[in-house]
């Protein structure tokens, strides 16, 4: 059996025979290497299969090049306009209605806007992940979807808590609002009390009683840490730039609120879950609900909630949109590992060309432009391999 033969069977077993571009993450690339590896043995190249993985995800792009939706305009124009109260108030027989129209090609590329109405009224699912080591089990065949809350707490119930650990996949824009805050004093409990009411405050929110606080007193950060989730929907860039506003308006709170949590794929360990460490899990660290349900604890569960109104002001917050997955640098320090572990003689210049670029990736915000440094880099282990 070839090389590229291997490769696609094990980008099959990884990702299934419906692979696409979405699929090209670096976290499923890695687990693929891994899979290749243990079948060659030393007959192992690291650059010769990330090449045979490249070709084969440009080959089914362009095999399954996706029609374009025959959507309404109107709505594709409202809806890249972010006008969420125009969503809200579109009708479920509409939406199937514009769905229908889309081949199951198509549908899988469908636009971002489209994506975020079938998250709001359509793709009404939890996804969530069991991990009992560490976050290297974090692969996309791990995931589990559950269509409703219920399901959801019920397979949490029948988990054991002392050997699985249980994380909310937030792989949809549309989400709770919520908040990390950590480092929190001991002698100063309220203060948390203080950072909610203003951020309450900033969104323009009043979440009553239905809100959500839990609390790790035994948090790897230093103090207290807690997770405050809100009864209200909103995007996770929206969200992401109300963070950085608040931390801007009231600078006061930048050590206590985390600000690199709402990204599309980061996991949110839910409450009663103890924390993996690598060879197992810490049982004192753990988030402990002590205001709210755990119904409304799940980030995910964003039925018949109200949304975050709209904020001009917020156009004027410029972001950085990280799309990279920490899998994608992963990659590069592994083939930068690899590489010059077959380099009997490394010069300084080698390593230097390598840093360099492995700093411009960690800079980079383009999905598009990692891709390519990660290529540009597996030719330049290559080379130097040949040497």
């Amino acid at each position: 059996m070839s090389l590229e033969e291997i490769v696609e069977n094990t980008l099959i077993e990884v990702c299934g025979e419906d692979y696409s571009d979405k699929d090209n993450t670096g976290q499923n690339k890695k687990e693929i290497r891994k899979i290749v590896k243990e079948k060659l043995g030393s007959s192992y190249d690291i650059a010769r299969v990330n090449n045979v993985l490249t070709k084969l995800f440009e080959k089914n792009v362009t095999n399954t090049k996706p029609d374009k939706p025959e959507m309404d305009p109107n709505l594709e124009t409202k809806l890249k306009m972010n006008d969420m109260k125009t969503i809200q108030e579109l009708t479920i027989q509409e939406l199937k209605m514009q769905k229908s129209k889309v081949s199951p090609k198509s549908a899988k590329s469908a636009t971002k806007s489209f994506d975020v109405v079938n998250d709001i009224k359509i793709q009404d699912y939890i996804t969530i992940i069991s991990i009992n080591k560490s976050f290297t089990e974090n692969l996309r065949r791990n995931y589990q979807r559950f269509p409703s809350t219920e399901e959801t707490i019920q397979f949490i119930k029948n988990t054991d808590r002392t050997t699985h650990s249980l994380f909310e996949v937030l792989d949809k824009s549309i989400r709770r609002v919520f908040l990390d805050i950590e480092n929190i004093p001991v002698d100063q409990p309220n203060l948390v009390h203080d950072i909610i009411k203003d951020f309450n405050s900033l969104l323009n929110i009043d979440p009553k009683e239905q809100y959500v606080l839990t609390k790790n007193e035994n948090s790897t950060h230093s103090g207290l840490s807690y997770h405050y989730i809100a009864p209200f929907i909103i995007n996770h860039i929206d969200l992401k730039k109300y963070v950085h506003w608040f931390k801007i308006k009231y600078e006061k709170y930048n050590q206590y609120v985390d600000s690199v949590v709402y990204n599309i794929g980061r996991l949110f360990r839910l409450p009663d879950q103890t924390k993996p460490t690598g060879q197992g899990l810490d049982p004192n660290d753990y988030h402990k609900i002590i205001h709210g349900t755990y119904e409304n604890a799940i980030i995910q569960n964003t039925k018949d909630l109200p949304l975050v109104n709209s904020n001009p002001e917020l156009g004027k917050i410029k972001i950085k949109i990280k799309n990279v997955s920490k899998g994608v640098k992963d990659d590069l320090k592994e083939i930068i590992t690899e590489g010059l572990d077959k380099i009997k003689e490394t010069t300084e210049k080698n390593k230097e060309e390598m840093s360099k670029y492995l700093n411009q990736l960690v800079e980079q915000n383009s999905l598009d432009n990692i891709n390519k440094r990660l290529d540009d880099l597996t030719i330049l282990v290559t080379k130097l391999i040949e040497k």
